[in-house]
């Protein structure tokens, strides 16, 4: 009997129990049973097939090409999406913009450098003014322009603008 139709009389055999034994490694019992068949078919039959099959098991279980292939794995995600704004959000930038162009000079120029990104202490030093003038500026437009959208928001409600 050559070492192919002795594996096969062995796993034929011994198939439920080694799939008791395949049970302890993974949910996979009958993919690993047949995976290690497949891979022990072309070696040479060993004195205690048993030991030999269950290690195979085990070996390819924990570190072997069963377990690479087995191995449930995250999918790659994509890139966050680009958000691109709705007409909704464009249309209430655009009342801002509106709201700030009202502003008296200084404090549309005060508003204007802070929301460019400048600091307003570098500035109050460059125009030899006092920086409690900028803040004060700033807070003051900071709370028209919250006004001026919070009535609008309920104005839009009230209507069935939003």
């Amino acid at each position: 009997m050559n070492s192919k139709d002795s594996w096969d009389d062995f796993v034929t055999k011994e198939y439920r129990y080694l799939l008791k034994i395949a049970g302890r490694f993974t949910a996979e019992k009958h993919d690993l049973v047949n995976h290690v068949y497949l891979r022990v078919i072309d070696k040479p039959f060993p004195e205690k097939p048993m030991g030999y099959f269950c290690t195979a098991m085990y070996m390819e279980a924990t570190r072997g090409k069963f377990k690479s292939l087995y191995t449930i794995q995250e999918t790659p995600q994509g890139k966050e999406p680009v958000y691109e704004p709705g007409m909704e959000r464009s249309l209430k930038l655009e009342q801002i913009e509106l709201f700030i162009d009202r502003l008296p000079w200084f404090d549309k120029m005060v508003i204007r450098l802070y929301l460019d990104g400048h600091k307003l202490s570098e500035v109050a030093r460059e125009a030899d003014i006092h920086p409690a003038t900028l803040y004060q500026s700033l807070h003051r437009t900071k709370k028209i322009l919250a006004n001026a959208v919070r009535i609008t928001k309920h104005k839009g409600r009230a209507s069935g603008d939003l």
